[in-house]
């Protein structure tokens, strides 16, 4: 009815990621858990979440990772929050991310995010892909990309 509110959406989670560091807890597929870990970093940065930290990455328990709370997300900088942390990626993620428009961006976000805002993840995007690029000419695509 056009009223704020909230939404919930159940995660029948079992560990987030400070209690798996505690009890030492490791995947089943390291290189998977790898890959997972990769999207929450690249995606952060595209969003800019300046409090993606170990309290809110849910894990279920067959090993799918689960980025909650993002109050702290799509901010109107334009620089990369911690650009160090992007070091692999998809070549899904990063063709997602190649395609992706202002236009497109508002289209499903409206009316959450303001121009400022989306303009601002169009340029992290930029940055990113870039980011990325000089990775793959450093180490080698087969390094970079997966």
């Amino acid at each position: 009815d056009k009223r704020k509110g909230s939404l919930s959406w159940w995660i029948d989670w079992k560990w987030d990621e400070t209690s798996r560091r505690k009890e030492d807890l490791r995947p089943r597929d390291p290189v998977d858990w790898a890959m997972q870990q990769n999207h929450m970093r690249v995606f952060s940065e595209l969003v800019h979440d300046t409090d993606r930290n170990t309290g809110n990455q849910l894990i279920t328990e067959d090993w799918r990772l689960w980025m909650v709370d993002f109050t702290r997300a799509f901010r109107t900088s334009k620089g990369l929050f911690r650009e160090q942390s992007v070091q692999r990626c998809s070549r899904s993620l990063l063709a997602a991310m190649k395609a992706l428009t202002a236009q497109s961006v508002e289209a499903a976000t409206a009316p959450h995010l303001l121009p400022g805002e989306i303009n601002a993840l169009i340029h992290r995007r930029d940055r990113i892909v870039e980011r990325i690029a000089m990775l793959v000419q450093e180490r080698g695509q087969e390094v970079v990309l997966y």
